[in-house]
């Protein structure tokens, strides 16, 4: 600076000062005023927990930090149940979230986790909240012959590894049900990796 004339490059500094200082302040009010109040969860959620109104709390999230896909509104969670473990404080993610379900069924049933390939599927291609009848065929062993069973009606919570079902049947992917805790033992007794069916029911 020469005679208290500052130089062009000084001056270039000062604007690119201002320029930033001012783009820091925007983006401030910005992030102030383009907010939204979501439904998170308000304490730890295991999967294939159902979602109760106390389980939610709303948090403030600036627009640019929810991901595409949440869910905006408590109504579209309750009844419904977690997929994965939901960490507290975390907004439901659509494809995290299983559709609306029984409560009384759910708080009856024990949830088993089962593998499963492509020819034990029977009548479509199958997706959480379907209901299927599981079949045991008759099964002749060292200890005699076993003879079939059906339970009826069993809720499928989830799918996993779902393209499996359009791959060979040597692909193996897994089915998480809700069975109801008065065919536990009976389940028990017929079950082996490949010996139960799943029949898709057509509501």
């Amino acid at each position: 600076m020469r005679g208290g004339i500052m130089s062009l490059s000084n001056w270039v500094m000062v604007l690119v000062f201002i320029s930033g200082l001012g783009g820091a302040i925007y983006l401030k009010l910005y992030q102030q005023h383009n907010r939204s109040e979501v439904p998170v969860a308000a304490r730890d959620l295991p999967a294939f927990q159902l979602i109760h109104s106390e389980d939610l709390t709303l948090k403030s999230f600036p627009h640019f930090k929810l991901k595409p896909g949440f869910i905006p509104s408590k109504k579209d969670l309750i009844g419904h149940y977690a997929l994965n473990k939901i960490p507290q404080g975390q907004p439901f993610q659509k494809e995290k979230v299983g559709p609306e379900v029984d409560s009384v069924y759910l708080a009856k049933a024990c949830i088993i986790n089962l593998p499963t390939a492509p020819k034990q599927i029977i009548g479509g291609t199958l997706e959480a909240g379907n209901s299927a009848d599981l079949f045991f065929p008759e099964r002749n062993d060292s200890s005699g012959t076993s003879p079939g069973y059906v339970f009826e009606n069993i809720l499928i919570m989830a799918v996993h590894n779902n393209q499996a079902y359009q791959q060979p049947a040597s692909v193996r992917g897994a089915l998480v049900i809700a069975l109801p805790r008065e065919y536990l033992n009976e389940f028990i007794s017929h079950f082996t990796d490949e010996s139960v069916y799943f029949i898709l029911k057509r509501n």
